[in-house]
């Protein structure tokens, strides 16, 4: 299973991102089609969507909620809930500023549910005690 970062999870939903062919590119070759999000990544992919600087056209807040919830009703889509992540701490004291601090919580989660973790960031293996679960997806 992987966790999608939510920029991973806008790429993937919006035709008219900037990154959408990538992200469609490396989702069509994982053979593992398990996916997960969190609160943080599905309130943040209702924030960006209704953003016009990340998604033209962008939606209402309802419609990029509504378009969440067409996602996520994949048979695909786990939810990952908050559980207090026992490598936090250590990921929190990598962190090069508040930047990273969702990406530090999002790493966590992934390493407490033992999943791997998708995103645009190539600078983010530092964060994790093992960065070979930060499936950094190449932009080129």
């Amino acid at each position: 299973m992987i966790l999608l970062d939510v920029n991973v999870l806008v790429a993937l939903s919006h035709s008219s991102h900037q990154f959408h062919r990538q992200a469609r590119a490396w989702r069509t070759r994982l053979t593992d089609r398990e996916w997960a999000s969190t609160e943080i990544t599905q309130s943040a992919f209702v924030r960006l969507s209704a953003n016009p600087a990340v998604v033209n056209p962008c939606r209402t807040p309802l419609e990029a909620y509504q378009l969440l919830q067409s996602n996520i009703a994949s048979k695909h889509h786990r939810f990952l809930p908050w559980k207090a992540p026992k490598h936090l701490p250590e990921i929190l004291r990598r962190c090069q500023g508040y930047r990273q601090v969702a990406d530090a919580y999002l790493i966590a989660l992934a390493l407490e549910y033992e999943c791997r973790f998708a995103t645009f960031d190539q600078k983010l293996k530092h964060l994790s005690p093992d960065p070979s679960m930060i499936e950094a997806i190449p932009l080129l």
